[in-house]
């Protein structure tokens, strides 16, 4: 050791200057933090301070050893030097404990696998409790010895021929202590030789409890406790078991819970599976920081259920135009459809293949645009027909569905979109035609108008098509298009009278240029939502929000990295793997890559926590877009220094709203106390995504200022606007849409009705 200049105290009292503390072999986790003054005093157990001496260590580490057969002065002295050291780390300048210098000894021996030592110290540490508890006249204590005495002292050896355990695939087994070593060796990657102390450890707890019948689960949470009690959490976490409690499985099965009220039993099948992906995701998938996040409230990780899953993706009909029906693997099942009722088949599977894979949405991009092909020259009624076993069938599918979600959602175009327009068409059969994609225009157009109207006249008629949800973008090149004002009218129609029904107001062409068309489009990851107005709680002022928000946006950020980290890992399995329906290769490219994929962060709650910065509807709407504005900067700047697309959006579901206003409630009453209550169930909630509801604006007042949050939110939102009760005609909703779209920066708009 380098000796002290300059008068300054050795770092550590009698500093060793030999071989043992410093030996490379002896890995000891010392805290990265600076040593302090040296300590030179030990607290007795009465309170009394008593000089420092490292040689006691090192003679109780030696009897030790020698107990468990190690005669090696050199070694206990060595060891000795390093508890030295990891209580100066720990303590500093403050004399320890003698009950600290003891589990510091403990700590020191099992993390440099001396381990027969350890046990040795331990029980000689236990006898010596045992003694001082008896001569301080301890009655409890005298008759737990007394008990122990007549019994016989310490438990007899187990009796391994009758001791029987109820293991996993409906098997009993006999004890075998060795699966206790083997398992946490081969989960854990811990040493066998502390391995093998955890399992005589239990198996001593076995034979004094005087168990007959156990389970693997049981054992499982035995050893989970010793390994608490030797510090080894990490190895614990590695080596817990994931499942649901009995109180919750009874709940589900019952149809008690909220997740399985009104479920048949396939349903409950999915509920505790997702119960236990969910758990597995929150302990392995993400980090502790990221799921303790999650479960307080500060962020919301969607579909964390579906953890093996996307969130969601726009789909193309010209994969099924090309290829058919896939199986799993990505081989030919079914050839090219060449009929428009094949084509309808077709993409019924497919998108039901597809709900196993995402978890939010299955979407259908510029869907009469691709089906364009299969009815051209055919009459109306035809197409009509075909609109209508379409409308019928994806209805049946969401009605009939265990799951509710994905929701499927179609895109219908009026005008073709500029990525496909100049494009070769593919046509029945798989062939590719001598025409583009634009000069189907018309035939498009008619399939959109009958899709329409099929539901329009449906929903009008007290027809319930809770699918397929309908997305109408509306970008330059519509009201150019012969025939857009009667379209737009016709849809606002259907808008009067169905809730999932959007007009997307597109000012970003050609957005969609990526080639092929057959691969899917904004393949999202995964979406994060951020707890604004618990950020706002946070915050003394907006300066101080706006650090919190870069704070929330790396949390959110790193959950991404995260996921995609565990999505890589199974595509890469390909055919082997769960995902290989979207690993399946054709022509050299997988119908969906790692590379493709982006990751959304959500805003929620943003009128309220404009709401506890400002006062006044204009005030708080400004602060809103400068709170929307700083979000949309820390992620292309997250994005930058992690190298992962992140995508800024606004949170569409109503249930996470809700989950963080009830959250804040328990905890954060100042950002509990923006929150509104639901008439019906008096449940508290935020204002889902960027909504900003005020109540002195006109509607399109709000459309105006939510168009200026929208702005900063390249992932897209939603305006949603209460239309009143039989007063809209289709012509104010459409004239209200075309002024959104040329007067003010709204990105969508849905009318709910009722």
């Amino acid at each position: 050791m380098i000796p002290a200049e300059n008068n300054e105290q050795p770092l550590l009292p009698e500093a060793h200057s030999g071989e043992g503390v410093f030996d490379p072999q002896m890995s000891l986790p010392l805290p990265a933090a600076e040593a302090g003054a040296p300590f030179q005093a030990v607290i007795k157990r009465d309170g009394r301070t008593e000089p420092f001496d490292r040689r006691k260590i090192a003679d109780a580490i030696f009897k030790a050893s020698r107990a468990a057969g190690v005669d090696d002065r050199g070694q206990a002295d060595g060891l000795a030097a390093a508890v030295t050291i990891f209580l100066a780390k720990i303590h500093g300048a403050s004399p320890p404990t003698v009950d600290q210098v003891h589990d510091s000894v403990e700590r020191v021996l099992l993390t440099m696998g001396h381990i027969p030592a350890a046990l040795a110290y331990v029980r000689h540490r236990d006898r010596r409790a045992r003694i001082r508890r008896l001569r301080d006249g301890d009655l409890d204590a005298m008759l737990g010895e007394l008990k122990e005495a007549r019994s016989g002292g310490t438990p007899g050896p187990l009796d391994r021929a009758l001791l029987r355990v109820r293991m996993t695939g409906d098997r009993i087994a006999a004890w075998d202590r060795d699966r206790i070593v083997d398992a946490l060796a081969l989960e854990t990657g811990m040493n066998r030789d502390m391995a093998e102390l955890v399992a005589a450890e239990v198996e001593s707890q076995i034979a004094g409890a005087g168990i007959q019948t156990l389970t693997s689960s049981l054992v499982r949470e035995m050893v989970g406790a010793r390994l608490i009690e030797h510090g080894l959490i990490g190895e614990r976490d590695r080596h817990r078991r994931l499942g649901v409690p009995l109180y919750d499985t009874a709940r589900i099965l019952r149809g008690l819970a909220p997740e399985s009220a009104g479920a048949d039993p396939d349903a409950t099948d999915r509920a505790l599976a997702r119960a236990l992906k969910k758990e597995y995701a929150l302990a392995e998938v993400f980090s502790s920081a990221v799921a303790d996040a999650h479960l307080s409230g500060a962020i919301h990780l969607h579909g964390a259920e579906c953890v093996d899953r996307l969130h969601g993706a726009d789909h193309s009909l010209e994969y099924l135009v090309r290829y058919g029906v896939q199986r799993p693997d990505g081989t030919a099942f079914a050839a090219p459809p060449a009929y428009p009722d094949t084509l309808l088949a077709q993409w019924t599977r497919f998108d039901a293949q597809l709900d196993a894979f995402f978890s939010a949405r299955v979407g259908w991009r510029a869907f009469n645009v691709f089906a364009a092909p299969f009815v051209d020259e055919r009459p109306d009624d035809e197409v009509v027909q075909l609109a209508q076993m379409m409308a019928y069938e994806a209805a049946y599918r969401a009605a009939t569905r265990s799951n509710p979600t994905p929701e499927t959602q179609i895109e219908l175009c009026w005008s073709v979109p500029g990525a496909l327009r100049n494009a070769d068409a593919v046509g029945p059969g798989g062939e590719v035609t001598a025409r583009t994609w634009g000069s189907f225009a018309h035939d498009a157009q008619r399939f959109a108008w009958a899709l329409v109207e099929t539901l329009r006249n449906g929903e009008e008629e007290g027809l319930v098509f809770p699918e397929p949800a309908v997305t109408i973008p509306i970008d330059g090149s519509f009201f150019s298009a012969a025939g857009s004002g009667d379209f737009l009218r016709h849809a606002a129609g259907l808008a009067c009278v169905r809730g999932s029904f959007d007009f997307v107001l597109d000012r970003t062409p050609g957005r969609e240029a990526a080639a092929p068309a057959w691969r899917p489009r904004r393949v999202v990851a995964q979406r994060v939502s951020l707890n604004l107005p618990r950020a706002a709680c946070h915050a003394k002022d907006e300066a101080g929000l706006l650090a919190e928000l870069d704070r929330l946006v790396n949390l959110a950020a790193a959950a991404h990295v995260e996921k995609r980290v565990f999505i890589e890992e199974l595509l890469l399995r390909g055919n082997n793997g769960p995902l290989r329906l979207l690993a399946a290769e054709h022509n050299g490219l997988p119908y969906v890559a790692a590379d493709d994929m982006v990751f959304e962060i959500a805003v929620d709650g943003l009128w309220e926590c404009a709401g506890l910065l400002a006062q006044g509807d204009n005030a708080r709407a400004e602060t809103a877009r400068r709170i929307a504005e700083r979000l949309h900067f820390a992620c292309r700047e997250t994005a930058r220094q992690r190298r992962i697309p992140l995508s800024l959006t606004a949170n569409s579901d109503p249930d996470t709203a809700r989950r963080f206003a009830s959250l804040d409630l328990a905890g954060h009453p100042r950002a509990a106390a923006t929150a509104h209550f639901d008439p019906a169930t008096q449940a508290a909630e935020y204002t889902p995504g960027a909504a900003l509801p005020a109540a002195s604006w006109n509607a399109f007042e709000r459309v105006r200022a939510e168009g200026a949050v929208h702005v900063w939110l390249d992932g897209g939102a939603i305006s949603r606007l209460p239309l009143p009760g039989g007063n809209a005609s289709e012509r104010s909703v459409a004239d209200f849409v075309a002024k959104a779209y040329n007067e003010t920066n709204c990105r969508g708009l849905r009318f709910i009705v009722g």
